[in-house]
């Protein structure tokens, strides 16, 4: 399969994702990796439905696999999320590690109340939330909105 069909399985994924599809979704993202294993944001995707449905150590591995590819990728840090869910101290402590550098350098896509676990300082949780308005911004504003568990109404 070409390249730009395993994008299309991506773009497929997050559109069954937002109409609650996972099992659908995360269909998609597997032929995704399977026609491109080097597409990031496949992983990515893929890592973070994974976490919505509470399959944490599967998340893990899926925010791994894009770290391997794309060590610096902001969104990455999605894996704090999972990690203390399951209560991954070691992770945890090398993402919070990393958590200082990574927002300086504009790098930190992560909600900022996941921030909050890494971290006490409230310049970050700031910085991080400037960071992370411009990803919620693009997000679609309408009744029924979720992010994460909690859902919007309008």
């Amino acid at each position: 399969m070409a390249p730009r069909h395993a994008e299309a399985l991506v773009n497929r994924g997050n559109a069954l994702q937002l109409l609650e599809r996972d099992a659908e979704a995360l269909a998609s993202f597997d032929r995704a990796l399977a026609a491109q294993p080097d597409l990031v944001a496949a992983h990515l995707n893929r890592a973070t439905l994974l976490t919505s449905m509470k399959r944490f150590d599967e998340a893990l591995s899926g925010y791994d696999g894009a770290l391997a590819l794309a060590p610096d990728h902001p969104e990455a840090f999605g894996a704090a999320e999972a990690a203390l869910a399951i209560c991954d101290w070691g992770r945890v402590e090398k993402i919070a590690a990393a958590v200082p550098s990574a927002i300086a350098a504009g790098r930190v896509s992560v909600t900022p109340f996941v921030l909050l676990g890494l971290c006490d300082d409230p310049s970050f949780g700031r910085s991080a939330l400037l960071l992370w308005l411009p990803r919620l911004s693009m997000m679609t504003m309408s009744p029924g909105f979720k992010i994460g568990t909690r859902t919007f109404s309008t």
